[in-house]
Protein backbone atom coordinates (compact mmCIF):
# COMPACT_ATOMS: atom_id res chain seq x y z
CA UNK A 1 0.00 0.00 0.00
CA UNK A 2 2.56 2.34 0.77
CA UNK A 3 4.27 2.53 -2.50
CA UNK A 4 1.32 2.78 -4.06
CA UNK A 5 0.59 5.91 -2.16
CA UNK A 6 4.44 7.03 -2.91
CA UNK A 7 4.00 6.12 -6.88
CA UNK A 8 0.56 8.37 -6.72
CA UNK A 9 1.90 11.35 -4.48
CA UNK A 10 3.29 13.72 -7.36
CA UNK A 11 0.38 13.27 -9.05
CA UNK A 12 -2.45 14.07 -6.72
CA UNK A 13 -0.24 16.84 -5.66
CA UNK A 14 -0.36 18.39 -9.08
CA UNK A 15 -3.94 17.61 -9.38
CA UNK A 16 -4.56 19.30 -5.80
CA UNK A 17 -2.68 22.26 -7.29
CA UNK A 18 -4.35 22.83 -10.39
CA UNK A 19 -7.83 22.09 -8.89
CA UNK A 20 -6.70 25.14 -6.59
CA UNK A 21 -5.47 27.10 -9.07
CA UNK A 22 -8.85 26.40 -10.88
CA UNK A 23 -10.85 27.76 -8.13
CA UNK A 24 -9.20 31.11 -7.96
CA UNK A 25 -9.16 31.60 -11.85
CA UNK A 26 -13.15 31.27 -11.47
CA UNK A 27 -13.24 35.02 -11.44
CA UNK A 28 -11.02 35.94 -14.55
CA UNK A 29 -12.63 36.72 -17.08
CA UNK A 30 -9.59 35.94 -19.97
CA UNK A 31 -9.42 32.01 -20.55
CA UNK A 32 -6.13 33.10 -21.79
CA UNK A 33 -5.24 34.42 -18.27
CA UNK A 34 -7.10 31.52 -16.35
CA UNK A 35 -4.94 28.82 -18.59
CA UNK A 36 -1.47 30.59 -17.73
CA UNK A 37 -2.52 30.16 -14.07
CA UNK A 38 -3.54 26.59 -14.06
CA UNK A 39 -0.17 26.18 -16.27
CA UNK A 40 1.74 28.83 -13.13
CA UNK A 41 0.15 26.43 -10.55
CA UNK A 42 1.83 23.20 -12.27
CA UNK A 43 5.57 25.19 -13.06
CA UNK A 44 7.23 24.52 -9.36
CA UNK A 45 6.64 21.49 -9.13
CA UNK A 46 7.34 20.46 -12.77
CA UNK A 47 10.61 22.48 -12.74
CA UNK A 48 11.94 21.11 -9.49
CA UNK A 49 11.09 17.22 -10.56
CA UNK A 50 12.55 18.01 -13.61
CA UNK A 51 15.85 19.54 -12.24
CA UNK A 52 15.55 16.72 -9.65
CA UNK A 53 15.09 13.64 -11.75
CA UNK A 54 15.99 14.94 -15.40
CA UNK A 55 18.86 16.71 -14.69
CA UNK A 56 19.89 15.11 -11.33
CA UNK A 57 21.03 18.03 -9.61
CA UNK A 58 21.64 19.00 -6.36
CA UNK A 59 18.34 20.05 -4.03
CA UNK A 60 19.77 23.07 -3.55
CA UNK A 61 20.06 23.92 -7.18
CA UNK A 62 16.46 22.90 -7.57
CA UNK A 63 14.77 24.26 -4.33
CA UNK A 64 15.35 27.86 -5.37
CA UNK A 65 13.34 27.38 -8.30
CA UNK A 66 10.63 26.09 -5.89
CA UNK A 67 10.27 29.49 -3.92
CA UNK A 68 8.92 32.92 -4.38
CA UNK A 69 12.10 34.62 -6.24
CA UNK A 70 12.22 30.99 -8.30
CA UNK A 71 8.93 31.87 -9.24
CA UNK A 72 9.41 35.42 -10.07
CA UNK A 73 12.43 34.79 -12.32
CA UNK A 74 10.27 31.72 -13.45
CA UNK A 75 7.46 33.71 -14.40
CA UNK A 76 9.28 36.37 -16.43
CA UNK A 77 11.16 33.70 -18.57
CA UNK A 78 7.89 32.37 -19.49
CA UNK A 79 6.27 35.87 -20.51
CA UNK A 80 9.19 36.30 -22.38
CA UNK A 81 7.48 33.72 -24.68
CA UNK A 82 5.04 35.89 -25.15
CA UNK A 83 4.10 39.01 -27.74
CA UNK A 84 5.49 42.33 -26.27
CA UNK A 85 0.95 43.12 -25.33
CA UNK A 86 0.61 39.78 -23.94
CA UNK A 87 3.55 39.72 -21.56
CA UNK A 88 2.19 41.60 -18.19
CA UNK A 89 -0.53 39.70 -18.54
CA UNK A 90 0.99 36.26 -18.98
CA UNK A 91 3.78 36.92 -16.12
CA UNK A 92 1.13 38.07 -13.65
CA UNK A 93 -1.02 35.34 -14.32
CA UNK A 94 1.79 32.63 -14.38
CA UNK A 95 2.69 34.25 -11.24
CA UNK A 96 -0.66 34.07 -9.31
CA UNK A 97 -0.77 30.20 -10.13
CA UNK A 98 3.06 29.72 -8.59
CA UNK A 99 1.30 32.01 -5.50
CA UNK A 100 -1.44 29.41 -5.09
CA UNK A 101 1.07 26.79 -5.37
CA UNK A 102 3.11 28.30 -2.75
CA UNK A 103 0.77 29.02 -0.65
CA UNK A 104 -0.92 25.34 -0.60
CA UNK A 105 2.33 23.84 0.12
CA UNK A 106 3.34 26.35 3.45
CA UNK A 107 0.13 25.53 4.30
CA UNK A 108 0.68 21.74 4.21
CA UNK A 109 2.38 19.85 7.18
CA UNK A 110 5.66 19.05 5.57
CA UNK A 111 6.53 16.79 8.39
CA UNK A 112 9.31 18.84 9.28
CA UNK A 113 10.52 20.03 5.94
CA UNK A 114 8.56 22.91 5.22
CA UNK A 115 8.87 24.81 1.89
CA UNK A 116 11.39 27.62 1.08
CA UNK A 117 9.19 30.73 0.43
CA UNK A 118 11.72 33.13 -0.37
CA UNK A 119 15.17 31.72 -0.96
CA UNK A 120 17.22 35.25 -1.28
CA UNK A 121 18.68 36.49 1.00
CA UNK A 122 17.06 32.94 3.49
CA UNK A 123 16.72 29.46 2.74
CA UNK A 124 14.27 29.33 5.86
CA UNK A 125 11.60 26.37 5.61
CA UNK A 126 7.70 27.37 6.35
CA UNK A 127 4.60 25.13 7.30
CA UNK A 128 1.89 26.12 9.01
CA UNK A 129 0.44 22.28 9.35
CA UNK A 130 -2.74 22.46 8.39
CA UNK A 131 -3.24 18.99 6.34
CA UNK A 132 -1.27 16.09 6.33
CA UNK A 133 0.65 15.60 2.90
CA UNK A 134 -1.12 12.57 2.25
CA UNK A 135 -4.40 14.54 2.12
CA UNK A 136 -3.72 15.84 -1.63
CA UNK A 137 -3.71 11.89 -2.38
CA UNK A 138 -7.04 11.24 -0.98
CA UNK A 139 -8.66 14.48 -2.21
CA UNK A 140 -7.57 14.64 -5.22
CA UNK A 141 -10.07 12.28 -7.55
CA UNK A 142 -12.92 14.52 -5.72
CA UNK A 143 -11.26 17.84 -6.53
CA UNK A 144 -11.13 17.32 -10.35
CA UNK A 145 -14.23 15.92 -10.19
CA UNK A 146 -15.46 19.30 -8.86
CA UNK A 147 -13.65 20.72 -11.50
CA UNK A 148 -14.95 18.72 -14.44
CA UNK A 149 -18.44 19.33 -13.02
CA UNK A 150 -17.54 22.77 -12.87
CA UNK A 151 -16.51 23.02 -16.36
CA UNK A 152 -19.38 21.18 -17.70
CA UNK A 153 -21.73 23.57 -16.18
CA UNK A 154 -20.03 26.81 -16.11
CA UNK A 155 -21.85 27.73 -19.12
CA UNK A 156 -25.14 27.52 -18.17
CA UNK A 157 -24.09 28.33 -14.77
CA UNK A 158 -22.95 31.84 -15.91
CA UNK A 159 -25.90 32.62 -17.89
CA UNK A 160 -28.01 32.12 -14.72
CA UNK A 161 -26.39 34.25 -12.76
CA UNK A 162 -26.18 37.24 -15.47
CA UNK A 163 -30.03 36.85 -15.82
CA UNK A 164 -30.30 37.75 -12.36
Amino acid sequence: MGDFQEAGRPIADLAAHFAAAYLCGLPIPSRQARALLYWGALLPDLCFKGLLFVFQSSIWFGEPIHSLWGGVLVSYACALLFERPLRRMAFASILGGYLTHLALDVAKDNLGMGAVLLFFPSMKLYECGLYPPETSLDWAPFALGAVFLMEWFRPTLFERLKKS
